[in-house]
């Protein structure tokens, strides 16, 4: 006969990372370790004291609903009634800023302004399309050629038909990410002389 063998409780559960900070609609992995090493059962449940803030998955996976802090209670599940909580902070997501674009006609085309200057090393590309083909675009929506982007003209000229619809982005530099959006409807080219 086998002797009964005493179950080691959990004494301690330690959380990471320090200070997690999550931007709302995206995600931080929570991580946990339970003390002592050789607890015969090791697993922990997770819950959030503020949902409106932060949900967190039965692994630990917390996801950012919108600005404010939500501490979140991990607690062992064998018995021993060790909890251990940490506070996540969410930061609302970054919007997306507005660019004043206008369309006016000239001879084969029209010509586009942005009155907004481009910021830093940003760089402006645009789409011309039906209005109901209209791109929908986002805080670092991806702006590339290979989507049938186009690098803004230094003179602003484009060639387009009545009624179609420019969009017009700022972009980082680096990975091309929308920062800035801004729309015009074209007027029809002046004909030529």
């Amino acid at each position: 006969m086998t002797p009964p063998t005493d179950a080691v409780k959990v004494t301690g559960i330690t959380l990471g990372p320090n200070a997690p900070s999550v931007e709302a609609g995206k995600t931080v992995q929570l991580t946990t370790a339970v003390a002592p090493y050789n607890a015969t059962d090791k697993s922990v449940t997770y819950a959030s004291k503020n949902e409106a803030v932060a949900t967190v998955s039965d692994t630990g996976l917390v996801t950012g609903v919108k600005a404010g802090t939500a501490d979140i209670t991990v607690t062992a599940k064998d018995g021993s009634g060790v909890t251990a909580t940490i506070t996540v902070t969410v930061t609302a997501a970054p919007t997306l800023g507005t660019l004043t674009v206008a369309a006016a006609a000239r001879e084969g085309g029209q010509t586009v302004t942005v009155t907004e200057a481009v910021e830093g090393n940003n760089l402006r590309r645009y789409k011309i399309t039906n209005a109901d083909a209209k791109p929908t675009i986002a805080y670092d929506t991806a702006c590339v050629s290979k989507d049938g982007w186009l690098d803004f003209p230094s003179n602003g000229e484009v060639s387009g038909t009545e009624g179609q619809v420019i969009t017009v982005v700022e972009l980082t530099n680096q990975g091309s990410y929308a920062r800035k959006v801004g729309t015009a409807t074209l007027p029809a080219p002046t004909a030529s002389k």
